[in-house]
């Protein structure tokens, strides 16, 4: 499988996302999220299997987007979190309920 991808160190990211600006970085989540709907023909659960980022990252993306609503409501969907059983397994589907790092300190502070 011929897979081009960047990685970038967590600093430089921020830098970029500073730069960016908050606004511009939740459009480019919306339009990431709407190139994957055109894959659904009738909600996320119909997503193609095949598309295996979109399964593991959805979630984040919509979250990032300002659609933590339903991110949140997607998780108790009986029907997608089956598709995504089916797509992508059990520790992914797992994934889906651990907290975000943002959660994670916001937990250890509280502690």
């Amino acid at each position: 499988e011929d897979k081009q991808t960047l990685r970038l160190h967590d600093e430089i990211l921020a830098y970029f996302r500073a730069c960016a600006g908050k606004e511009y970085i939740e459009a480019l989540h919306r339009a990431l999220l709407a190139s994957l709907q055109e894959q659904c023909n009738k909600g996320w659960d119909t997503l193609p299997h095949s598309h295996s980022y979109g399964w593991q990252r959805l979630l984040y993306h919509l979250e990032q987007s300002g659609l933590t609503d339903v991110a949140d409501n997607l998780r108790t969907d009986f029907d997608w979190l089956k598709a995504k059983l089916a797509a992508v397994g059990s520790s992914e589907l797992q994934r889906s309920f651990s907290p975000t790092p943002s959660q994670r300190e916001a937990r250890r502070v509280s502690q």
